[in-house]
């Protein structure tokens, strides 16, 4: 089976930055290969890099993964909007 490469480091600093600013934060924390971003009461949204240049992005309550999502790496506007999504949804809970 062949794979293809994960999003650059440029692709990931970008992307980090744009779901920051759609959330309301500064910073996030790094585990286990992914970031991780507080999101409000317990919700945290997790961004992996993924194959195929592309993110993998997960809503987890905790420590559980509840769903997860992809984007290409440059594609911004979902980025953004999956971001915005799901701090829309964790605050409405």
């Amino acid at each position: 089976m062949e794979f293809t490469a994960l999003p650059s480091n440029r692709d990931t600093i970008t992307a980090l930055r744009v779901i920051a600013r759609e959330l309301g934060v500064d910073c996030a924390w790094s585990q286990d290969g992914a970031f991780v971003f507080e999101v409000s009461d317990g919700w945290l949204l997790r961004v992996c890099p993924d194959s195929a240049d592309r993110f993998r992005l997960s809503a987890c309550y905790g420590a559980t993964e509840i769903c997860s999502l992809w984007s290409r790496a440059r594609d911004l506007r979902r980025l953004a909007a999956l971001a915005r999504d799901l701090s829309v949804a964790a605050q409405a809970v």
